[in-house]
């Protein structure tokens, strides 16, 4: 494991330490749609800001004296009217929460298996960041636009379905279940190594464990997998619909009039009452 530390021990903002690990992070993307991105601070509660290029978003941390400083892992699509909102999902984030896991041992096991599986299943070699409170897996992927695929036609949103369906399928469920279920291309922010994280007293900096290998290996097989988890998930939808129908028309049916167009007799006669 290639072990690479930025920042420093103690707790004071380092801007130089900040502006490597916003460069190490922005290695990780693809570097033609670099900018316009979103970040957030301490100060901006979270809130997303847009920032066009490196030394903005470094004024932004700074404001911040270095406290949760995050950048978006996609480039911002809605900073000019014309844009195509369509994204292809070719960065993976994963996110292993001491929290969720209870113990730093079950912790240490989970990221363990979860870099094997990336190993085993795409040949791939991600960065691992020490976020303070877990650890941050960043894998970039060859990827491309899931909506734009015949096969994914009158499937929700299976680009940011795949992501999650990543997170979801290489942890074997280890990973956080809040960040998964809201994750999407829009609000995965990643933290800077460099700076620090304000949910621990003191705050902790965010460091660099192991450094990605460069390579960026094919979303198909995943993609494979994606599309028949989500095919899973229509057809329970489907039987869930059915199942309620079908107990509908079977306990509630005498609501219905169906010589008035659908509506019980009683609410149109009760109406103006």
């Amino acid at each position: 494991m290639t072990t690479v530390v930025y920042g420093r021990s103690n707790f004071s903002p380092d801007i130089g330490a900040i502006s490597k690990g916003l460069d190490f992070v922005l290695r990780h993307f693809n570097q033609a749609n670099l900018f316009p991105r979103n970040i957030s601070t301490k100060v901006t509660e979270g809130k997303q800001l847009v920032v066009f290029n490196k030394q903005e978003a470094l004024a932004r941390f700074k404001q911040a004296n270095g406290l949760d400083c995050r950048i978006a892992a996609y480039h911002n699509t809605n900073w000019r009217k014309g844009l195509s909102k369509l994204i292809a999902p070719d960065f993976l984030f994963i996110d292993l929460d001491l929290g969720t896991l209870g113990t730093v041992e079950r912790l240490e096991l989970a990221l363990t298996n979860t870099l094997s599986k990336i190993k085993q299943k795409m040949d791939g070699v991600p960065s691992v960041i020490c976020s303070g409170n877990g650890y941050h897996i960043y894998q970039p992927v060859e990827a491309f636009i899931l909506e734009e695929q015949q096969i994914f036609n009158g499937l929700d949103q299976p680009s940011r379905r795949l992501v999650q369906y990543a997170e979801r399928y290489l942890t074997s469920g280890k990973m956080d279940a809040c960040h998964n279920l809201t994750m999407s291309l829009k609000n995965c922010m990643l933290r800077v190594p460099g700076s620090l994280n304000s949910k621990s007293n003191p705050p902790k900096p965010v460091k660099v464990i192991q450094t990605w290998d460069g390579n960026r290996p094919d979303i198909k097989p995943l993609s494979q997998g994606c599309y028949i988890y989500l095919q899973a998930l229509r057809l329970k939808k489907l039987q869930k619909e059915q199942r309620e129908a079908e107990y509908f028309s079977k306990y509630h049916s005498h609501l219905y009039d169906k010589t008035r167009s659908g509506f019980c007799k009683y609410w149109r006669r009760g109406r103006g009452h």
